[in-house]
């Protein structure tokens, strides 16, 4: 049962408690008497604990950042979820079970919080990296609002125990999970329709990630193919420098709706994708089965359609790649399962092996650091560190590395449907 609750409507308060309540109401404020008899729209996050009460201070802390916009809509869930479970933990606590709601945080010490992450690690078998996150998102809520003096929100904390550094266990970096392409033709082989082997294609090509492949309109990939200059000026933040692309024939920039921006906006930026890619994509819009579905396409007609000709949303997307994944694992067609992010590693890798785009490994790195929507080069670096084994599947009979567009046009010829296919789309 969901223990958060995120209004964002009109709210009668002419019929409320307070308003019906005289002493209560000749005790409060001129603007909270003008508040009371209008119709508001309400923004706000409730956050419970498994007793049903209301968490005030966590729910006035992300109630703010709902606000001002300052957190993503999936961060707000995230926080929520993280103190519900310390407020959980807490109630189990022979010092703390006494304490209402979310008084606790007012009395928890460093030590205890050294507690909870151990209970994490052996009780729970948390990984590291997800206890990491956890912290994190107390770490801001005791910077951020409960000991700064400034916001001073229900109650301020002048000591704040976590100003000492991290007191969960350091993550320990994880090898880059990739996905070879005999797995991928493998698993596109599986596809019964090429509008499921376009969308995984497009995704290890372009590098998206899943929230922003529905995005993709058919505006995008045409401009994309018919772009017919030699270079292009990327200047995604106006505080960088601008980053000049030369642009070989065989890869066009496209314009990509990203994620990840401040206070919810998209964050626009250009990545590079392989002319054979754009080809399949621009195949399979023309079939006539897409455009029964988009019966008058424009510039702003979704791309990637799945079976019953609506757009791939973000869940349905991830939950088909991981339902082709469970088959291809139980067929023998890969030994390792994978998820939608593997192909956004899998483009990046491919991406620095490739030395027709950027002229050198830094200018390249660099150009890639845009292309994922990266505000850190220092993001980029881990796939400068990978197993040789991951490397020789790029490599050509002679010795020399694939380029992405060599890869994707082998990947293509590799997985063609027939025009005459029934299911082709």
């Amino acid at each position: 049962m969901s223990r958060i609750i995120v209004l964002d409507k009109e709210v009668d308060l002419t019929h409320s408690f307070v308003n019906k309540n005289i002493l209560i109401k000749n005790k409060v404020t001129s603007a909270v008497t003008s508040l009371l008899t209008s119709q508001v729209i309400c923004k706000c996050i409730g956050v419970f604990n498994l007793k049903g009460q209301i968490l005030p201070r966590v729910s006035h802390w992300l109630s703010q950042g709902f606000i001002h916009t300052r957190y993503a809509d999936e961060s707000i869930i995230t926080y929520a979820n993280n103190f519900s479970y310390l407020i959980d933990y807490l109630n189990t606590h022979n010092l703390f079970s006494s304490y209402e709601n979310d008084e606790a945080l007012q009395y928890i010490e460093s030590h205890h919080f050294e507690e909870y992450f151990n209970y994490l690690a052996r009780e729970k078998k948390l990984c590291a990296s997800t206890i990491r996150n956890r912290e994190a998102t107390y770490v801001d809520f005791f910077k951020s609002y409960l000991c700064l003096s400034s916001s001073r929100g229900l109650e301020y904390r002048e000591d704040n125990p976590l100003s000492d550094g991290w007191l969960s266990p350091s993550p320990k970096n994880k090898l880059v999970e990739t996905i070879s392409i005999d797995d991928l033709i493998g698993i596109l082989k599986l596809c019964t329709r090429e509008s499921e082997r376009a969308v995984i294609q497009f995704m290890i090509d372009s590098g998206l990630r899943v929230s922003e492949v529905p995005r993709v309109t058919k505006g995008n990939v045409d401009d994309a193919f018919e772009f017919d200059k030699s270079t292009l000026i990327v200047n995604e933040d106006k505080d960088e420098d601008e980053l000049t692309v030369v642009i070989p024939p065989v890869y066009k920039p496209l314009f990509v709706y990203g994620s990840k921006g401040r206070k919810n906006e998209i964050k626009p930026r250009y990545t590079f994708i392989s002319i054979s890619t754009l080809k399949r994509i621009k195949r399979y819009l023309s079939n006539p089965i897409y455009k029964k579905h988009v019966k008058r396409a424009s510039r702003s007609s979704p791309v990637f359609l799945n079976s019953k000709g609506n757009v791939w949303t973000k869940k349905s997307l991830r939950k088909f790649i991981e339902r082709k994944s469970k088959k291809a694992l139980k067929m023998g067609i890969i030994k390792r399962s994978f998820h939608p992010h593997k192909l956004r590693h899998s483009f990046s890798i491919n991406f620095l092996q490739s030395n027709d785009l950027g002229t050198d490994g830094n200018h390249r790195m660099m150009i890639l650091k845009n292309a994922l929507g990266h505000n850190s080069i220092d993001t980029c670096k881990v796939y400068t560190t990978v197993p040789s084994d991951i490397y020789c599947q790029f490599l050509h009979e002679n010795g020399a590395f694939l380029t992405r567009n060599e890869l994707m046009d082998m990947v293509w010829s590799k997985t063609k449907i027939k025009p005459n296919f029934k299911t082709a789309v």
